[in-house]
């Protein structure tokens, strides 16, 4: 069967086959691959109550394969409805969806994970600090932990912003600039003029005078 490209799991439900190397190598016999919505719909009601019955998470990790996914059976209430079990799931879903991540940082994905994110309660959020200004990690998926991060709104936000402004990634410095301007903060301008005056990468000049104008508005 012919996979699509943007799409991350789109194998037979049927078969429950692995994925083939270019998708999630997290495959699970127990939770498929589902066609259609309603199959979709059938797997969410498993993890559900896989849920509910066993009080155990671990083997619901799995189901951060399939954040972006957007075949047809992935209708936009199913993917909200996988943010929400992957969100009652804590902290223990920030490592398995980082790791889907560096494997798959595609925009879809990350933009699914990232509203995973940012929703999780303060207390599971703060590992997600850490992890942003972890240099080891590629450069998209930090900026979007540090989105997730800041969204939350929690304690040492502004530090955590103020140093993303001076990393060595320009896609760090360029997220940091805009969720200034998002953020609006008491200081923001004076923050983003100190950071126009000493950057130098023009991605993130524009990003930061895109800022400036928001604040203007």
């Amino acid at each position: 069967m012919t996979m699509v490209d943007t799409s991350p799991v789109t194998e037979s439900y049927a078969k429950r086959r692995p994925s083939p190397a270019a998708s999630p190598r997290t495959y699970s016999e127990a939770l498929g691959a589902p066609q259609t919505p309603d199959e979709t719909s059938a797997l969410l009601s498993r993890a559900e109550r896989l849920l509910q019955s066993q009080g155990t998470s671990a083997p619901l990790l799995e189901l951060t394969r399939f954040l972006g996914a957007n075949s047809h059976a992935w209708t936009s209430a199913n993917r909200a409805r996988l943010r929400r079990l992957l969100g009652s799931l804590g902290a223990e879903v920030i490592g398995a969806i980082v790791k889907t991540l560096v494997a798959h940082p595609r925009t879809d994905i990350l933009d699914d994970a990232e509203l995973v994110l940012r929703a999780l309660p303060e207390g599971d959020a703060r590992g997600l600090r850490g992890l942003a200004m972890q240099q080891g990690l590629p450069a998209g998926v930090r900026a979007c932990l540090l989105r997730a991060a800041v969204q939350a709104r929690g304690p040492g936000s502004e530090e955590l912003l103020l140093a993303a402004l001076i990393d060595p990634e320009p896609e760090m410095r360029d997220a940091a600039a805009s969720l200034v301007g998002e953020l609006d903060l008491p200081n923001g301008r004076a923050i983003l003029d100190r950071q126009l005056a000493r950057e130098n990468h023009a991605m993130v000049r524009d990003s930061i005078r895109e800022a400036l104008a928001s604040l203007a508005e």
